[in-house]
């Protein structure tokens, strides 16, 4: 998490590294397994930031798309093999990550030209998270996407209004609205 000043192309490679590239060697090893065995299912768990953006996420949304890419792709690549694939889309849950993301943060440094507007947007996602429902609600999803026979791709968790919003929304009003709520001018 950070202003894209203030982390290192380490930092984006670990993340893309992580949630795309991560995906596509599983996927790719699993995949004649599956195969052999006349099919399976690949669950790969994404974001609400994999179809919307926010504000210090720039490399967690841009690796949270390329998944949601790589993943729809996949479906179709594999679905006259018996392979499905499934995304879960959480939005914020209290799992103590964004604790680790700000201390982090805080051992970098911020960017000066970012620092006012990086501690007021801090200040309302911390707010979000403590009054985020718990990690039960993804493992449900999770377990849900793992054993549903419906031909559906996407499970949003505690996303749905956002991403709907996301969708029907003009982009100028979307930018204003999350402005507003994170505080982030």
């Amino acid at each position: 998490m950070g202003a894209l000043e203030e982390l290192t192309e380490a930092d984006d490679r670990l993340v893309l590294e992580t949630n795309v590239l991560g995906a596509m060697r599983v996927s790719r090893a699993v995949l004649p397994h599956m195969r052999a065995c006349g099919g399976g299912r690949i669950v790969n768990v994404s974001s609400m930031c994999g179809q919307m953006t926010l504000p210090l996420y720039s490399a967690y949304c841009a690796s949270k798309w390329g998944l949601e890419g790589f993943s729809e792709a996949l479906s179709f690549e594999t679905r006259r093999s018996g392979i499905t694939v499934k995304i879960v889309q959480p939005a914020v849950h209290r799992t103590g990550s964004f604790q680790g993301q700000i201390a982090g943060r805080a051992a970098r440094g911020a960017h000066p030209d970012h620092a006012a507007f990086s501690e007021g947007v801090l200040q309302r996602m911390a707010a979000f998270e403590r009054s985020a429902p718990g990690a039960d609600a993804v493992a449900r999803a999770i377990h849900k996407a793992s054993t549903d026979r419906w031909p559906r791709l996407r499970y949003p968790v505690g996303s749905r209004a956002m991403l709907f919003a996301r969708r029907v929304i003009p982009s100028a009003l979307y930018v204003r609205v999350v402005r507003r709520i994170l505080n982030a001018w």
